[in-house]
């Protein structure tokens, strides 16, 4: 019974349609899988980032060893010396089993520039996965747009090309009726048949066209989109203010300049190599 319930509940939630205006539906939108996996993996680079500040803090290193031996290790002891018995009893050289315990604490002093750089790698390279997930908005975004803006377009034509259709239908009852009269000829009422069949084959045409389009917004906002609102009012930008905008925010852009900033951090990575490391630690060891 309960399976037959959540069976039920499935479906009614496959059910549900959706039909709202352009910003409502960019909003659904954010429910994409690519989005949901751009900002997935920016969680991951930020928690990577956190393990390469770990390197500038002292290390605390706990080690425990243990050996067993299966008989007591002995020494004999002969010789012929004066004053020295032949043969003597074994002598225990340790205890059969050893066990052995080390507790280390280690402090960076100097690692070459090496541990910096590799912070600023680990924090250039989570801001770039940050800046991916503006990217994989903006492009989801921009699709959205162009799928709406085509369905809505599809929407005004299925409407003007229905009207057209009455239109024929009028035009055709009309010739009908005076080709039955015998004003006109049969291969002028040929002709409006089928001038009206040439219109519905356009009209069947459009609406498949804007079943996929709505099929597109389904899928790109995983909901089931019936119906579309009409555009909102637009504001009017120049080619120059726009292309400039563009160029200080679109995420792509600063996601370039990040990897160039990223690279110069991997070279300082590199030229670490050429100074010493200092460090200190304590050790301590009980057997």
């Amino acid at each position: 019974m309960r399976l037959l319930q959540t069976l039920f509940l499935s479906s009614c939630c496959a059910l549900i349609t959706y039909a709202g205006t352009l910003s409502q539906t960019i909003e659904l939108s954010e429910q994409n899988p690519s989005i949901q996996a751009a900002t997935k993996k920016a969680k991951v680079y930020e928690q990577l980032s956190e393990v390469a500040k770990s390197a500038q803090y002292p290390s605390l290193d706990l080690s425990y060893g243990a050996t067993y031996l299966y008989e007591e290790p002995v020494m004999y002891l002969q010789g012929s010396f004066p004053g020295f018995p032949p043969s003597t009893p074994p002598v225990q050289m340790q205890a059969q089993n050893l066990y052995i315990g080390t507790l280390k604490l280690t402090y960076p002093l100097f690692s070459g520039f090496a541990i910096s750089a590799s912070i600023d790698k680990a924090n250039l390279r989570k801001y770039r996965a940050l800046l991916d997930v503006e990217n994989a908005k903006r492009n989801l975004y921009m699709n959205v747009v162009q799928a709406y803006t085509t369905a809505l377009a599809l929407q005004h034509l299925i409407t003007s090309q229905e009207e057209a259709y009455q239109a024929t239908q009028q035009s055709y009852k009309k010739a009908k009726a005076f080709f039955d009269l015998g004003m006109i000829s049969q291969a002028e009422l040929y002709r409006i048949d089928a001038g009206q069949n040439a219109i519905k084959a356009k009209l069947i045409q459009t609406k498949n066209s804007y079943d996929i389009a709505l099929s597109q917004l389904s899928l790109m906002t995983q909901q089931k989109i019936t119906d579309l609102a009409p555009l909102p009012k637009y504001q009017t930008f120049s080619l120059n203010s726009l292309t400039q905008k563009a160029l200080e925010n679109r995420p792509d852009i600063k996601a370039l300049r990040t990897m160039l900033k990223e690279q110069e951090s991997q070279i300082k990575l590199a030229k670490s190599s050429y100074y010493p490391t200092v460090g200190v630690f304590v050790q301590l060891v009980w057997i």
